[in-house]
């Protein structure tokens, strides 16, 4: 049948290793639950075994069957075997190719010309020694096919272990990748866990200031600074707000260095109380007492100074 020779030709390609990997698995699988796909394994080896000897196989199947199908030890007993007995029956005569009765009368007409001329004893025992001849032969040929058998068994057992281990293998390889999978989860919910609480930290505070506030030793308004945190606004409580249409603030420390300028302050109101914001970098105040110049500007005046407003840094 045509699936059958299509399946065969799969399984010599599999005993010779060229099989595509993609039809390995499918074919084994088939092995495990069609007992009868054994049998076509069995016959493939020995028709295989059998081309190598006549030296009837490709280039190609030939290096193949040497490195691949003779790797298995039950296979080069097979192998041993078959060759031993295919020197065997090479070394007959041409004459002695005839059947064993034909072969064994040849011989007997080489001491006596014609079995009339022997006595009856004689050929008693001829007769004798020809049954013991043919129960020999069919007790050695009995001995061989165990032996086949027990070759077989072997081999199937081989082939039984080689799939067990394939099995193995690839629980192994779902389980590696399985815990693969679970580690990644792990570490990809610890980074997530880092980062929420990086954006947990504050990096941004604010502090409202109000004019008019002296300096003294206990009467500046306090700013405490986290190391990590990266901008300060500071809130500045607008008297008089509805005069101006934009706000400028100048960041200068208690003794009068300047530290920072900015124009058109962010504003908002609330509670009806306008707020300008001013937004520094934290890494510019450093600890110690700082104060801001509030002006306001009104087109087309000039501006005017609205008031001061005085702070202390101290960091964390």
């Amino acid at each position: 049948m045509e699936l059958d020779s299509r399946l065969d030709s799969k399984i010599r390609d599999y005993l010779l290793g060229v099989l595509p990997e993609a039809e390995q698995n499918p074919l084994e699988e088939r092995v495990l639950t069609d007992e009868s796909i054994f049998s076509h394994i069995l016959i493939q080896e020995d028709e295989l075994i059998d081309d190598y000897l006549q030296g009837v196989l490709s280039k190609r199947d030939k290096q193949a069957f040497e490195k691949h199908f003779l790797v298995a030890p039950e296979r080069q007993k097979k192998m041993s075997f078959a060759r031993a007995l295919s020197k065997s029956i090479a070394t007959l005569d041409a004459t002695q190719k005839q059947s064993g009765l034909d072969w064994v009368l040849q011989s007997i007409r080489g001491f006596w010309p014609s079995p009339a001329s022997l006595p009856r004893y004689a050929l008693a025992a001829i007769v004798l020694l020809l049954g013991i001849g043919f129960a020999w032969v069919n007790l050695r040929l009995q001995v061989l096919q165990n032996e086949t058998d027990q070759l077989r068994g072997k081999q199937a057992n081989a082939l039984q272990l080689e799939q067990g281990l394939r099995q193995q293998l690839d629980q192994t390889s779902s389980r590696n990748k399985t815990l693969t999978e679970e580690l990644q989860k792990q570490q990809s919910r610890a980074t997530r866990e880092e980062l929420t609480r990086a954006y947990q930290r504050p990096i941004s505070l604010a502090f409202s200031l109000f004019p008019g506030l002296v300096r003294g030793l206990d009467g500046l308004k306090a700013v405490e600074i986290p190391e990590n945190a990266k901008f300060v606004e500071l809130h500045l409580q607008v008297v008089e707000a509805e005069r101006y249409d934009h706000y400028r603030a100048v960041l200068q420390t208690i003794d009068g260095e300047e530290v920072a300028i900015q124009n058109r302050l962010l504003f908002k109101t609330r509670d009806n109380q306008e707020i300008a914001t001013l937004a520094i970098p934290a890494s510019l105040l450093l600890p110690g007492d700082y104060l801001i110049q509030l002006s306001g500007f009104q087109a087309p005046n000039s501006p005017e100074n609205i008031g001061k407003y005085y702070f202390r840094v101290s960091r964390k």
